[in-house]
């Protein structure tokens, strides 16, 4: 298991999101910030 955790600055949690165990962090980066950008339009 790993899990992709989006917080602050102060470390207030934004999102998450669990990926199989076998998932590079390479793979994750990208679609966790598409789907950020997706959810909260404002901080494009």
């Amino acid at each position: 298991m790993m899990l992709s955790l989006v917080q602050t600055a102060d470390g207030l949690p934004i999102s998450h999101k669990v990926h199989p165990g076998n998932t590079a962090d390479g793979a994750t980066l990208l679609p966790m910030i598409r789907k950020l950008l997706q959810r909260y339009p404002r901080w494009t």
